[in-house]
């Protein structure tokens, strides 16, 4: 759930070279919003949901999914 302030997920391993990908869960009627996403290193990284013209909006679930960088291939990973 995102607040007005920067939100801090802690992750339960380490990476070298995360990728966060992440987005607001809007309600009908709500947004346009955008997740925006910063100190993305080892083992955690934070997030603001924010309006198009920047202003931060709060009370917003986001989803995230969090990989380490690479070529992932179907044979060796199962994802491609």
């Amino acid at each position: 759930m995102s607040s007005s302030d920067w939100t801090t997920v802690v992750l339960d391993r380490f990476y070298d070279d995360m990728v966060v990908t992440a987005t607001p869960t809007l309600a009908t009627g709500e947004g346009p919003g955008v997740v925006r996403i910063q100190n993305a290193l080892a083992d955690s990284f934070e997030f603001q949901v924010v309006e198009p013209g920047g202003a931060a909006i709060s009370g917003v679930e986001v989803q995230y999914l969090v990989a380490e960088q690479g070529i992932y291939t179907e044979a060796e990973h199962g994802v491609t």
